[in-house]
């Protein structure tokens, strides 16, 4: 008497199989995959390949101007609670420059003005260029301190040291 072992057929390459070629599945009535290991793994490797071309691609697409863009909305909405057409309302209030000392150039890293805030109320005051806002920054933007600098400056503009 011959003795045979059971067999499954795979559900993706359809060849009959010894029952153990199938990995475990306790949701199956029979207790076994509907697909053979091999396939599975071949499966397995054609998700990896695609999902890192995917990543690779979502990636660009986040170092381009779309991408940049999108972050950037992002940013202003979850910084300041503004969006980008309040963003772009603000700068056309102010004329396109700096709140303080009205350049069009903002210099800094992403090359566009910057919303000013006041830090312990969150509330937006306007739109600085690189370096009014940081020297606000520096000044932990306490009017009375700035006060005393500009007093400071134009103290030892008079003074002669001769």
């Amino acid at each position: 008497m011959v003795t045979r072992h059971p067999t499954k057929v795979c559900s993706k390459c359809h060849a009959e199989k010894p029952v153990d070629a199938f990995g475990v599945e306790s949701r199956q009535k029979d207790g076994r995959r509907a697909h053979c290991r091999t396939c599975g793994w071949a499966a397995t490797k054609e998700y990896r390949q695609r999902s890192e071309s995917h990543k690779r691609s979502v990636q660009k697409w986040r170092r381009g101007a779309n991408g940049r863009a999108y972050q950037r909305r992002g940013m202003l909405k979850s910084n300041y609670g503004i969006t980008q057409d309040g963003y772009d309302r603000m700068l056309t209030e102010q004329g396109g420059v700096c709140a303080i000392c009205g350049t069009t150039n903002p210099g800094g890293r992403y090359g566009c003005l910057v919303v000013d805030h006041n830090h312990a109320t969150g509330k937006v005051r306007g739109l600085l260029c690189d370096r009014c806002n940081k020297g606000a920054g520096f000044f932990n933007d306490d009017p009375e301190l700035l006060d005393k600098a500009v007093a400071y400056l134009r103290g030892k503009e008079t003074a002669s040291h001769g």
